[in-house]
């Protein structure tokens, strides 16, 4: 994974614009990141509280909220398939995994 590139975006709409934001902000610091550890190191310089059970409480509300989206349609079809016909799902992985190998590949040239 290169730099600045997020395999999930945390953005999820709350209906609460202060969250929203919050979420937006977030992922962009994530995105700059190469590693936990240097998004811990930033989330501690930047950090402004030291109340551990307001912080505890709000990392667990965008947990929480993140988790609660809707699935993407492609995992939704994958599970019904996979009840079925799992062959299938073998197939549409490997062909999903290719695919996106070789559009990574052809966007670094």
């Amino acid at each position: 994974m290169q730099e600045g590139e997020s395999k999930m975006k945390l953005a999820p709409q709350t209906g609460n614009e202060q969250m929203d934001e919050a979420y937006q902000r977030m992922q962009v610091h994530v995105d700059k990141c190469n590693s936990f550890e240097q998004f811990h190191n930033y989330f501690n310089q930047v950090l402004k509280s030291n109340d551990k059970e307001k912080l505890n409480t709000w990392l667990l509300k965008v947990i929480y909220v993140h988790l609660k989206q809707p699935k993407h349609e492609f995992d939704q079809m994958l599970e019904l398939l996979e009840k079925n016909e799992p062959e299938k799902v073998q197939r549409l992985k490997v062909w999903l995994s290719n695919s996106l190998f070789e559009a990574k590949e052809g966007g670094a040239k």
